[in-house]
């Protein structure tokens, strides 16, 4: 079988196991969050997260004209996403060194438990990779091969990366320092320029949707005490798995040609990308995904030429032999199928049942401290926690909110799990069961319960005045509603 029926297998195989991974995979907050802004663009103005990148939602919307508002249609998006960005890989591996190495290279993404954890579940982090790959390609193809269609058509991509998520930006300072190191003489080129007049030029127009989230990224620098934590340098490692020790083994083995282009163009995108992220508060290292085409086809580089060199030169076409690497893909595919079945047993069915219990109740505002879960599943505009407990008085008063729900997350086995989406703290940290149990002027009226979270729904107690009579002010009013 030759190597691009191997691909073509490879695509179909990924399609039935990436549909077949979605039907167990659960939702979370970032995918509430775009399902509901999905929803505003489509028309149905129950929740907007006016700092969420919006090309991806309102690529959901416009697909949901065609398939009505569907959550499986958005995660069949995700999911074609996820196909299209095993496909871009093959696509740049193939262009820079051969099709072995891209066959490779698109296994080692396939199997990868990051790749298929995130696969389905609505986030902008594999859109990016995705759109962040397909540039690169479209970039060197320009660049290097001197087609200037294909680098006029980065200039465009780099602006979806973008709008798709702002961290696209990076692609500016990635491209401009492979040309500064490798292709100085492309600087006289106009299409080069004319490129980047393109990405500006179609980026004026939506500035202000990326400038906010631009804004709010830099005002939390100040205020990071994750800055300099070691958090992806050991992370990132474990989990790329096999692909680790092959890209080390590739560094220095070729560490006095690092500067060849092939080889910088990758090296530019895991350096730009690592460096950036390494600067964001929150470590979540889904953030990573856009760099691991680029590590995956350098360990798929070493990979191919561990098989190659011992085998003689008349078998250039091999036939793809899993006995000689099934090592390399069984650990990723055994810490696969470990992470999807944690995800799945970690599954927020409580607040689900929570969301849908409020679904059928008459029409109010809620408090939740899991405000877009419960929004996206009751259907009904959910805010956050305030401060303190006088504030959430104040608040019920003020906006006649008559539903409060109250997760907790139970104590989990010493293991962080923030690879699943699953935080141990909550905000703010009063918003305990027992703390809202406490106060006088909300009762429960349902709790649900699964294997990672408690979810008690409360009512504006019925029995206390009229809420309008009370002086939220007057401190002696108020504390009589409150624990003593």
């Amino acid at each position: 079988m030759s190597l691009d029926k191997n691909f073509l297998l490879l695509i179909l195989s990924a399609f039935l196991i990436l549909a077949f991974v979605m039907f167990f995979i659960p939702l979370q907050w970032d995918s509430a969050v775009y399902l509901l802004n999905s929803e505003h663009f489509f028309g149905k103005n129950i929740y907007f997260d006016d700092g969420a990148p919006r090309l991806l939602p309102q690529i959901i919307a416009k697909i949901w004209r065609l398939t009505g508002v569907s959550e499986i249609a958005a995660r069949l998006i995700s999911v074609s996403m996820s196909l299209g960005l095993i496909a871009a890989t093959y696509l740049i591996a193939n262009e820079l060194f051969n099709k072995r190495t891209a066959f490779f290279a698109s296994l080692f993404l396939l199997f990868n438990p990051l790749f298929l954890l995130y696969s389905s579940k609505v986030y902008t982090d594999i859109p990016l990779a995705l759109m962040v790959t397909f540039t690169i390609y479209l970039f060197y193809n320009g660049v290097v091969k001197g087609r200037s269609i294909s680098l006029l058509l980065s200039g465009v991509f780099i602006t979806i990366s973008i709008l798709i998520k702002y961290p696209g930006l990076l692609l500016y300072p990635i491209t401009l320092s492979f040309i500064l190191l490798t292709e100085r003489k492309a600087l006289k080129n106009p299409c080069l320029w004319l490129s980047y007049l393109i990405s500006i030029g179609l980026l004026i127009p939506s500035i202000n949707q990326f400038s906010g989230g631009i804004v709010s990224y830099i005002s939390t620098i100040p205020y990071s005490r994750e800055i300099q934590n070691l958090s992806y340098f050991i992370t990132l490692p474990l989990i790329l798995l096999t692909a680790t020790p092959l890209v080390i083994l590739l560094l220095l083995k070729r560490r006095g040609k690092l500067l060849e282009r092939e080889y910088l163009i990758l090296l530019l995108t895991i350096f730009f990308i690592f460096c950036f992220y390494q600067t964001v508060p929150s470590k979540d290292i889904r953030y990573l995904l856009p760099l691991f085409p680029s590590a995956f086809i350098l360990a798929a580089k070493e990979l191919d030429e561990k098989i190659m060199e011992k085998m003689p030169e008349e078998f250039g076409k091999i036939k793809i032999n899993f006995k000689k690497i099934y090592g390399y893909f069984l650990l990723p595919l055994i810490v696969s199928f470990i992470i999807l079945y944690l995800d799945f047993y970690f599954k927020p069915d409580s607040i689900i049942q929570a969301g849908k219990y409020l679904n059928s109740a008459e029409d109010s505002l809620i408090i939740s401290n899991y405000w877009p879960e419960i929004s996206y599943y009751s259907q009904k505009t959910a805010k956050w926690f305030p401060s303190t407990e006088e504030r959430l008085y104040q608040q019920m008063a003020e906006f006649k909110i008559d539903y409060v729900v109250a997760i907790e997350i139970k104590k989990l086995l010493p293991l962080d799990l923030r690879i699943l989406g699953i935080y141990t703290d909550t905000e703010p940290s009063w918003v305990k069961i027992k703390n809202i149990d406490s106060l006088k002027f909300l009762k429960k009226i349902k709790q649900f319960e699964d294997n990672q979270k408690i979810t008690a729904v409360y009512k504006f107690n019925k029995d206390i005045p009229n809420r309008t009579f009370i002086n939220v002010t007057d401190k002696s009013s108020l504390a009589r509603l409150l624990p003593n």
